[in-house]
C-alpha cells in the first residue's frame, strides 16, 4: 500500500440488534472515522446469515479490515466467516 491508498473498511451493522435502537450508528461512525486515511463502507443486515455473506465478500475483495456491530448472531456470523482469512 502506498502512501496515497486508503484503507478499505467495511462495517457490518444489525440495524434490529440491540435495546438503544435510537443511536445512529451509522453517523456516529462516519464522525470518528479520519476519512483521508480509510475508505469506509457500511452496511446493513438484511435477514440471518447476511452478515456471512457480507464478511465473506469483503474478504474476497482485499479489505482491510471488517468490523460487526450487532448481538451474539452478528458477530458470529462475521468472525466465522473471516477465520483463515487475512481479515
Amino acid at each position: 500500500m502506498t502512501m496515497d491508498q486508503k484503507h478499505k473498511i467495511r462495517f457490518i451493522l444489525n440495524p434490529f440488534s440491540g435495546v438503544r435502537r435510537n443511536i445512529d450508528l451509522k453517523a456516529l461512525i462516519n464522525e470518528h472515522i479520519d476519512l483521508s486515511l480509510i475508505e469506509l463502507e457500511i452496511v446493513f443486515t438484511e435477514s440471518a446469515g447476511h452478515a456471512r455473506i457480507l464478511s465473506k465478500e469483503a474478504a474476497d475483495n482485499d479489505y482491510y479490515a471488517v468490523i460487526a456491530a450487532g448481538g451474539d448472531g452478528t458477530i458470529n456470523e462475521v468472525a466465522s466467516s473471516l477465520i483463515h482469512t487475512k481479515r
